[in-house]
């Protein structure tokens, strides 16, 4: 492995490990959006429940 090739891949390796945190937020968000389409999804079928009776 020459300079070039060593110098690559540790910038790769640094923006990886940068970009880490973003990649755990962006996952807890990705969870807590589909809690809340299941809460709204309930809701709406509570909703159109009560329009029946």
């Amino acid at each position: 492995m020459n300079i070039t090739t060593a110098n690559r891949s540790a910038r790769i390796t640094e923006i990886i490990q940068k970009r880490q945190p973003l990649a755990q937020r962006i996952i807890s968000v990705e969870s807590n959006l589909k809690n809340l389409q299941n809460a709204i999804q309930i809701l709406e079928s509570d909703r159109k429940q009560q329009l029946n009776q």
